[in-house]
């Protein structure tokens, strides 16, 4: 199920980022009810079924942040933690 990047919605910058912090699970919040339903709370325990909204989601995230991460004379290392954590944790499990 491929979806285009072109019409991936663009987020608020503060949004992609609490968006982001919610799908790699890492949101200061653990009880808030979206983190379950995130990219990775959706794989731990992984229950057979993939959330492709979530992880249209995380490239919506990627697309709204794009501009920020490559013009910006810092990075925000919240968001690069995100993005690694995604990166790294998926790869792990699915390894398993």
């Amino acid at each position: 199920m491929g979806v285009a990047y072109d019409l991936l919605p663009l987020l608020e910058i503060d949004e992609a980022k609490v968006l982001l912090a919610i799908h790699s699970f890492t949101h200061d919040d653990l009880n808030d009810s979206r983190m379950d339903g995130g990219f990775m709370g959706s794989l731990r325990p992984y229950r057979g079924k993939l959330n492709h909204e979530a992880f249209h989601e995380v490239f919506a995230c990627l697309k709204s942040l794009g501009p920020t991460l490559s013009e910006a004379n810092t990075v925000d290392r919240r968001v690069i933690r995100d993005l690694w954590g995604i990166c790294h944790w998926a790869r792990e499990w699915a390894t398993r």
